[in-house]
């Protein structure tokens, strides 16, 4: 029996295959990312 999230995942797989990558990647690229790079602590 599919659930809600079922029906969410499929409906944003469907999203994912009609974006244009290219587009996307040029538009992350274009990010200010202002976070300084940190080594991550070993838990």
């Amino acid at each position: 029996m599919p659930t809600i999230f079922d029906e969410l995942l499929e409906r944003f797989h469907s999203y994912l295959a009609g974006v244009d990558h290219d587009l996307l990647a040029d538009e992350v690229a274009r990010i200010g990312w202002n976070m300084p790079v940190r080594p991550l602590e070993p838990r």
